[in-house]
């Protein structure tokens, strides 16, 4: 996106479309690096500058690779008349208890109604690991297994059955690696 538009600053154009995704993966195009320092706002991906535009170009094909497959990683939540989209990469914890489903995430919690079985095959697929019957982690955010129990970045503390202990450690360890 070009910061120097026609009709409006590109970095007021992010600012409207943070307001319906938070981030929505911009890159800046420009020729005025004076300008460079207004566009933080959008929270962009990087900027590019017309006069170094291939070399720039090719530093940002990675990052934005990078972005489009985390953004595809997603858990898609139907409870009643509404459908939720939960990114996997924000994903703690995914807990079941009775018929709720609790999600332990990085900006906070969120509830549903549901089954683990429901959306087990989904979190398999984004390396999230099943510890207990009732209890799926993302091992992105394993600060520390001491023992049967895993302690989490927000410190948070699980339980791991016995007989799920040696997979579940090996496949955190396989993660971490």
């Amino acid at each position: 996106m070009g910061i120097d538009l026609i009709e409006e600053k590109g970095y007021d154009i992010a600012r409207k479309l943070r307001l319906i995704e938070s981030n929505p993966g911009i890159i800046y195009i420009t020729g005025h690096a004076e300008n460079v320092f207004d566009a933080f706002v959008g929270r962009p991906i990087g900027f590019i500058r017309k006069s170094c535009i291939e070399r720039d170009m090719s530093r940002y094909v990675h990052e934005i690779l990078e972005f489009l497959e985390e953004k595809k990683q997603v858990i898609k939540i139907h409870e009643k008349n509404k459908n939720y989209i939960l990114y996997a990469k924000d994903i703690i914890a995914f807990e079941v208890f009775d018929h709720s489903i609790v999600v332990t995430m990085i900006n906070g919690t969120k509830q549903f109604m549901g089954s683990l079985r429901m959306y087990e095959e989904s979190l398999q697929k984004y390396n999230m690991v099943k510890i207990n019957r009732s209890i799926m982690l993302n091992p992105r955010y394993v600060k520390e297994i001491d023992g049967n129990e895993i302690i989490m970045v927000n410190n948070s503390k699980y339980v791991v059955s016995k007989c799920r202990l040696k997979e579940v450690k090996r496949n955190i360890n396989a993660y971490i690696k």
